[in-house]
């Protein structure tokens, strides 16, 4: 081939590769070419190495290669530092090659990079490699020979992702607008798990606080009363304070009205006082008129006066004697009278109906004790009524403690199940293993047997030490793996998920033999006594705990009864060959083997003092014969370790769960009982209260009755004693008192007749004198007369002045007393009561302008009294008031909650529909050209293979990419796994699906590591061909062995073969001669001459790098 130039090579091409102190070389440099490069040589020489530097160069981790637990392991023996140089085309023409170095150190374990000669950080190269669109952590496109095996044990939605990372579309990453969907997805899943318990928790929640209602509005009603009457005393304080006012209003009127009275009798008494001042002035002018003949007059008027002092004795004797005959006379009719009223009402009373009064007081006393007792009863109801809403609200509080510890345990065991869910290690299918977990669970009787899995919830360990050796040990598929006991199981548990959802589950059924397979040991006791001394604790098998069905799958699967684990003193005798006596005695961790020649393997893991735990692994080649060794840290555990779930536990957490549930629901039949209790009881309560009310009235109404007939026959004996008192008195003879008082007034009608007429005599004789002094007596008399009158007059004036100034005095006293009042009400009635404000008081507002705008203050203090009554007689019970509002906090919470978790479920749908549809329509073109390529290539083989995009439309975390071959007629195509095709059959499959890939992928480069080992001769002949013919315009690296002689497309100008021979045991590399071995070769059979041979272009490494077929000397490794 001609010399290849820098135009040859596409962006981000690999220009140059130097390694110094790593691994096996001391110092060497490879220049690829532009294409294809064919990496050849021994095992043991270093090819793989190179993969290596290439990988670490580029920033990949030392993990991700599987052959060390650090940086440090890839530093060259007996040297502390080392480093590699990658050199890369830039991404455009005329841009500047792009120079990364990666130095190590094996001490500290660390590395650092160099760009370009700068110092640069991890992040920063990584940028620049995604920039050239290289993907080293990807089997896609770097597949290094410790993960050929791995590319066949990816499931379907593993190499879906992988494909997506590595493919090339315009303006559309597939990667991560299908990440994007599976966080969105698992998102909507928990939004919608969510919203389910939030429905559950509500529908409960609904239900608790409709128990409650019914004590919930009693006590509402209670407080209502109370608020009720509390606003009525105010009321009643404010209606007094207007009746106050009403009263002093009315007191002020009056006293108004008193004092114009009064102003008008101050007018009103002065023309009295003068009219009777002129009178006494009449009566002293005629008072000197009749001085004179006054002597004469009282002569004259003595004598009348004796004569009229007779007159009016002999007159009040006459009429003295009349009136006691008419008196006598008159007693005896009221007498007659009243003796018939009394016998009238006599009658009557006796005609009342008889009532036996005894009898009735017996009554009375029976009612008595039974209203008592009724009372007693009503009393006894009540408390038992207090006593049974104090157990409900215990059995309330009780239920709430024991949801409340369900939700915590509950919150537990999904914590334990979201551990395994969201576990990196073990991938998307964790999370179906998850859901496989929980149906068995809730379905355990469809199952004839006991169905464990997945097996890494089902074993329990000592410590976290052993859990991460456990972890490390168990593949994926192993830790997902579920276990049945029968062909029944098995069908049921594959139907529902495999055929049916479609999910990718491992089912392992136990063979009829497991028992005695479990029993069988690979190390005898002598052998772990032996063992012990390099420091072997024992087996991993016995680090365990699980049932046995599920160690005898661990067995089957990881080989747990063949990994040993050890200390920090096993470590150091490894390092001397103790892994090779282990490897050569057959002991098999992992792949098996018979040992010897054949080819064996061993695991040990080691723990450190410092608690790191190391895996150790040897392998002897079946090729070589030699032992190859790789060591690798073990992660911390992710499932298992403090906290994990093992079978106990799981079954003590259901059996709490189910216990849990059974007191709950014991709670709540209990809880419907005290309340059905309770009615019936309130109910018993209420009837003993009426029947007391009941008794109560008719005790009433007999003792009115009793009352009555009391009274009745008091009025019998009031009347009988009084008509005996009138008939004795009617008995009494009186017609001689009648006689004796007609007599007596017969002599005093005569003595009257002559006193009246001797008086008449004197009074002739006195007229006659009166007359001559008549004028002046006249004069005199008629003004004392008129100054009487009016004096009278003026003493009346002046008493009714004098009455009202008393009045109003009174009417002042009793309206200043009043307003005293009314300004201290108002104060404190402003101050506690306001009206008027913000600190107004509306109930009273309303009240006052309402209910009570027509009542009185008598009425409002009867309303006040009622109210209060009524709220004393409901049981008070205030802790349901508080659950209730606590009940109804919670129903709002969660009624917001749900309709939020309703409105992101929607919204996220929405999203993920989008999304859904752009990935779908990018992603279906790409899947059906692979298709193409990938069954072409096969057919070119003689074989038939697809590629089949498993779709699950309700999980997008579960689709993906099933290849699926055939190789022989009669059989139908089977999906690619590592259990079902050989080992080169897979390598055939592995291959072709990159070569179908290649035109679609984005990395400038691809490497793949002995991907030909186990193909027969045909088929690799086949798959060279596919790779040169693929790689005419992409750089690949294919590293093998050997190579089939006779492989014509090795001609191709684009294919650069890179010879290694970097081992102690071949030849050096100054001491090669391709000349030389041609001309032994003719020799030995039997052909004259050199002939040419092929004029392909090689490139040698030793210790160093060859250029233009002229090696370059440099110091030999150590190996």
């Amino acid at each position: 081939m001609v010399a290849p130039t820098s135009l040859d090579y596409k962006p981000g091409s690999i220009l140059r590769i130097r390694m110094h102190n790593f691994l096996t070389y001391a110092d060497a440099e490879v220049r690829p070419g532009p294409r294809l490069n064919v990496v050849v040589g021994p095992n043991g020489s270093g090819k793989s190495t190179i993969l290596c530097a290439i990988a670490l160069g580029l920033g990949s981790s030392a993990n991700a290669l599987e052959r060390g637990d650090g940086v440090g392991c890839f530093v060259m023996r007996d040297k502390e530092k080392g480093w590699m140089e990658i050199e890369l085309k830039g991404k455009r023409e005329g841009d500047p090659t792009i120079v990364i170095r990666r130095d190590l150190e094996r001490a500290s374990n660390r590395s650092s990079y160099k760009l370009n000669g700068e110092v640069a950080t991890q992040a920063l190269v990584h940028q620049k490699v995604q920039e050239l669109g290289i993907q080293v952590n990807n089997l896609c496109t770097f597949l290094p020979q410790e993960k050929v095996g791995k590319f066949t044990e990816m499931d379907p939605q593993k190499l879906l992702m992988e494909t997506e990372k590595v493919v090339c579309t315009e303006s559309f990453d597939l990667f991560s607008t299908h990440e994007d969907l599976i966080a969105r997805q698992r998102a909507l899943k928990t939004c919608d798990t969510e919203k389910e318990t939030c429905e559950k928790e509500l529908k409960k929640l609904l239900e608790r606080r409709e128990g409650l209602r019914g004590d919930k509005d009693k006590m509402e009603e209670k407080e209502r009363l109370k608020a009720k009457a509390e606003t009525l005393k105010k009321c009643y304080s404010w209606m007094v304070f207007r009746r106050d006012q009403l009263q002093a209003k009315k007191l002020r009127d009056e006293k108004q009205a008193k004092e114009h009275e009064l102003e008008a009798a101050g007018v009103t008494i002065q023309p009295y006082t003068t009219r009777a001042e002129g009178f006494r002035a009449l009566v002293e002018s005629a008072g000197i008129l009749v001085k004179d003949g006054q002597a004469l007059w009282k002569k004259g008027r003595a004598k009348i006066d004796a004569c009229c002092g007779k007159v009016e004795p002999a007159s009040d004797a006459l009429q003295d004697a009349g009136a006691a005959v008419e008196e006598l006379e008159q007693r005896r009719a009221f007498k007659e009278k009243e003796r018939s009223k009394v016998q009238a009402e006599l009658q009557e009373a006796l005609a009342l109906p008889s009532v036996n009064v005894e009898e009735m007081k017996d009554s009375i006393a029976k009612l008595t004790r039974l209203g008592r007792d009724a009372k007693r009863t009503q009393d006894d109801k009540g408390r038992v009524v207090g006593r049974l809403k104090q157990d409900m609200n215990d059995v309330n509080k009780e239920i709430y403690d024991l949801e409340q510890r369900k939700k915590n345990e509950e919150r537990q065991e999904n914590q334990r199940l979201n551990r395994l869910k969201h576990s990196r290690h073990l991938g998307p299918n964790a999370r179906t293993a998850c859901e496989v977990h929980e149906w068995v669970h809730w379905n355990g009787g469809r199952f004839s047997g006991r169905v464990y899995g997945p097996l890494i919830l089902e074993m329990s360990v000592e410590d976290r030490a052993v859990a991460a050796m456990v972890e490390q040990q168990c593949t994926p598929s192993t830790q997902l793996t579920f276990v049945v006991e029968n062909d029944e199981d098995k069908k049921t548990l594959v139907d529902e998920w495999k055929t049916n959802r479609k999910a990718k589950i491992v089912v392992q059924q136990l063979q009829s033999r497991w028992r005695e397979d479990l029993k069988r040991e690979f190390y005898n006791p002598g052998d772990l006594a032996q063992l012990e001394k390099e420091g072997i604790k024992g087996i991993m098998l016995d680090h365990i705990n699980a049932p046995d069905q599920v160690l005898s799958a661990l067995c089957t699967q990881a080989n747990v009864h063949r990994v040993l684990i050890g200390n920090d003193h096993t470590e150091q005798r490894i390092a001397n060959g103790f892994l090779e006596q282990l490897c050569r005695r057959g002991g098999s961790g992992g792949q098996g083997g018979d040992g010897g020649k054949g080819g064996g393997s061993a695991v040990v893991y080691t723990e450190r003092k410092d608690g790191v735990c190391v895996q150790h692994r040897g392998t002897i080649s079946h090729y070589s014969n030699k032992l190859s060794t790789a060591s690798k840290l073990s992660k911390p555990p992710e499932v298992l370790g403090e906290g994990a779930t093992d079978e106990e536990e799981a079954r003590e957490l259901s059996r709490k769960q189910k216990e849990y549930e059974r007191v709950i629901a014991e709670g709540m039949e209990k809880a419907a009982k005290l309340q059905a209790a309770i009615r019936d009881r309130e109910e018993e309560q209420n009837t003993a209260g009426r029947e007391a009310t009941k008794l109560q009235k008719e005790q009433s109404k007999l003792q009115a009755r009793i009352k009555e007939a009391m009274g009745v026959q008091n009025t019998v004996k009031r009347l009988e004693k009084k008509l005996a008192e009138i008939e004795a008195e009617m008995e009494i003879d009186v017609s001689q008192q009648r006689a004796d008082l007609e007599k007596k007034m017969k002599a005093a009608a005569k003595g009257y007749v002559d006193v009246l007429c001797k008086h008449t005599e004197e009074v002739v004789s006195f007229v006659g004198r009166w007359e001559r002094n008549l004028g002046g007596k006249m004069a005199q008399a008629m003004g004392k007369s008129l100054s009487r009158g009016a004096d009278q007059e003026l003493k009346e004036q002046s008493q009714k002045h004098e009455g009202l100034k008393e009045e109003l005095e009174v009417l002042n006293r009793d309206y200043r007393a009043l307003i005293e009042v009314i300004k201290k009400a108002k104060g404190i009635l402003e101050r506690d009561v306001p009206l008027k404000g913000p600190k107004a008081d509306v109930s009273v507002i309303d009240m006052l302008g309402g209910e009570l705008d027509q009542k009185t203050c008598e009425e409002c203090q009867n309303m006040y009294e009622e109210a209060l009554q009524h709220a004393e007689s409901i049981y008070d019970n205030p802790a349901v008031i508080a659950q209730y509002k606590e009940l109804v906090k919670q129903v709002a919470a969660r009624e917001k909650e749900l309709a939020e978790h309703m409105v992101t479920c929607s919204s996220g749908q929405k999203r993920v529909d989008e999304l859904a549809k752009k990935w779908k329509d990018a992603l279906k073109p790409l899947v059906a050209k692979l298709h193409m390529r990938f069954g072409e290539y096969m057919r070119q083989m003689g074989c038939e293979g697809e590629v089949v995009l498993a779709e699950e439309p309700d999980d997008y975390e579960r689709w993906g990419l099933v290849l699926r071959v055939r190789f022989r007629e009669g059989t139908t195509l089977q999906p690619l796994q590592a259990k079902v095709q050989s080992g080169g059959e897979r390598s055939v499959s592995t291959i072709l699906f990159l070569m179908g890939l290649q035109s679609t992928v984005a990395s400038p480069f691809r490497a793949v590591d002995e991907i030909n080992q186990g193909m027969d001769e045909r088929n690799e002949r086949l798959v060279f061909s596919r790779i040169v013919a693929n790689s005419a315009n992409v750089q690949y690296f294919l590293v093998t062995p050997k190579l089939l002689p006779g492989l014509t497309a090795m001609e191709m100008e684009h294919v650069t073969v890179l010879f290694v021979f970097n081992a102690p045991e071949l030849l050096p590399f100054d001491k090669w001669s391709v000349k030389g071995f041609l001309e032994a070769a003719r020799r030995k059979r039997g052909m004259a001459g050199g002939g040419g041979g092929s004029s392909k272009r090689g490139r040698s490494i030793g210790g160093g790098a060859a250029r233009n077929r002229q090696p370059v000397d440099v110091d030999d490794s150590d190996e």
